[in-house]
């Protein structure tokens, strides 16, 4: 049954009038709760006084055996049993000796936990020294990332451009579907060209034949052609004039790379040596060793509670400080 200062003043009332200590046996009421009351209000602790010793005590451990109590509070509720003659000299020999021991250790923790909190403040401090060369450092990378995908493309585009290639054709006729025919050029007997016997089909984009005969252009294989030649397709000047823009974009992308990287490098080092002349590394050793100290000391403050709920039969204390 929930406990409340009402409740307990009224119980204080109705036991305080009998002459010997109550069994309970017609009450309904939660030991467990009556003591997170005794501590601090009066009538609580008053009505304990008036109940029968045995009662109390099997009643709160038979609680505890259901309900969790950190260690603090158990330790109070122990000294409560204790000034209410309860416990036996034997009871809080071993009590006094457990907690006496376990508030060491809490005690040596809690030191611990200001020292880790004064590192950690110590690091934050030179982690906003650190902060803006940090932002310039994550800008240069990114510069640099944007550089490299824009190199990238254009290197890609470029090559695609330089796919093309000095060829030397024989070319012939214009047809109707505006392609020229084209063959591989032989020398003729009087000293020109003649169309030999493989036969192409041709784009011309710049050159414009004045008539038949031989033509060096630049050009790359497009396919089959519809009549089933290998079609060429002559590089046209618009292309030219994109592979002389990309050359020199890539120039461009190199100076700046060149540059975004040696700025990196820059600050990069300027990070480090303010984290070194600031004691950053040291901050992180003595933060290792500390957690390392922290991480014994909680197995031995650990070990020491399960021996305190090992000797009262309690099988949920918590800890509320690791």
């Amino acid at each position: 049954m929930y406990v409340n200062p009402s409740y307990v003043d009224l119980l204080y009332n109705i036991v305080s009038k009998y002459k010997t200590r109550l069994t309970l046996d017609n009450f309904d009421v939660s030991l467990y709760n009556l003591f997170s009351l005794a501590t601090t209000y009066d009538n609580a602790y008053n009505t304990l006084q008036n109940i029968d010793k045995t009662v109390v005590y099997d009643n709160l451990f038979q609680e505890l055996q259901t309900r969790s109590v950190t260690s603090d509070v158990f330790e109070d509720w122990l000294e409560l049993l204790n000034k209410l003659g309860i416990l036996t000299t034997q009871e809080y020999a071993k009590f006094s000796n457990s907690y006496t021991v376990l508030n060491q250790l809490s005690a040596q923790y809690t030191q611990l936990l200001s020292q880790e909190n004064e590192l950690h403040n110590m690091r934050y401090q030179i982690e906003q020294l650190v902060y803006p060369l940090q932002s310039q450092l994550d800008g240069y990378h990114d510069e640099i990332e944007s550089l490299i995908e824009s190199r990238t493309s254009s290197q890609q585009r470029l090559a695609e451009l330089q796919a093309y290639e000095p060829y030397d054709f024989y070319v012939g006729e214009l047809l109707d579907n505006g392609l020229y025919v084209g063959a591989n050029p032989v020398s003729t007997f009087f000293g020109g060209y003649g169309p030999g016997a493989v036969q192409y089909r041709l784009i011309l984009t710049k050159t414009i034949p004045s008539n038949e005969g031989r033509y060096s252009i630049m050009a790359k294989q497009n396919g089959i052609s519809e009549d089933g030649y290998p079609l060429y397709i002559e590089l046209a000047r618009m292309e030219e004039l994109e592979i002389v823009a990309l050359e020199e974009i890539l120039d461009n992308i190199a100076a700046e790379l060149e540059y975004a990287a040696i700025k990196y490098d820059e600050t990069h080092a300027a990070i480090e040596a303010t984290l070194i002349n600031n004691g950053y590394e040291q901050n992180q050793e003595l933060l290792d060793a500390l957690y390392n100290q922290m991480d014994n000391l909680e197995a031995k403050i650990i070990e020491q509670r399960d021996e305190i709920e090992e000797i009262f039969g309690v099988p949920e204390i918590e800890l509320t400080f690791i």
